[in-house]
């Protein structure tokens, strides 16, 4: 048994395309047949729908001119349904979970989900991977300064000390320096 060819599988996503959008609009469907606006009480009224000749609903839109593909310019219509639940997933992963406005912007060259704002983030808030990443960090209460640090005492009358390695340098060869650190813990 052979794989499918590309051309079946796009054939296959514009057929499930089609019966969602078909079984969600069917008023605007009926409407854009006849040659009809769409109602202005429907979900996708200000998207100016219009059917292509694949028979998919499309966004008019006014990028008619701009210098993008097809389908940037004319994205598919979605409903909110488990197929657009799906390209959003497959985008999360895609893009590596990324942040709500890249995982939009990635989804509207191609497609126009109806409430995809709200499905975007659901997709990210039920993601653990997501969840690791944007954990915030933990707090913890700082322990009280010392009673040397706090008190009014003249400066290096309180005093810490650091040292360092050995180092080198280019114009004295062969010779060491060394760093001795004075600290001052009274101001």
């Amino acid at each position: 048994m052979n794989d499918l060819s590309y051309e079946e599988l796009c054939e296959a996503k514009s057929t499930l395309i089609e019966c969602i959008q078909r079984a969600e609009y069917k008023a605007e469907y009926e409407a854009l047949e006849k040659g009809e606006l769409v109602s202005k009480s429907s979900s996708i009224y200000k998207l100016s729908p219009y059917i292509d000749n694949e028979g998919l609903l499309r966004v008019q839109g006014r990028l008619q001119w701009a210098e993008l593909s097809f389908e940037e310019k004319h994205p598919l219509i979605l409903p909110k349904s488990h197929l657009a639940l799906l390209f959003v997933r497959y985008q999360h992963n895609f893009l590596k979970h990324a942040g709500v406005g890249l995982m939009l912007t990635s989804i509207r060259n191609q497609y126009w989900i109806v409430g995809a704002r709200r499905l975007v983030k659901r997709v990210k808030r039920e993601c653990i991977t997501c969840q690791r990443l944007d954990a915030r960090a933990g707090s913890q209460t700082m322990a009280p300064l010392p009673k040397l640090c706090v008190s009014q005492t003249p400066p290096f009358s309180v005093t810490g000390l650091d040292h360092g390695e050995p180092l080198y340098c280019c114009n004295f060869p062969g010779k060491k320096f060394y760093i001795l650190l004075f600290t001052c813990a009274a101001s």
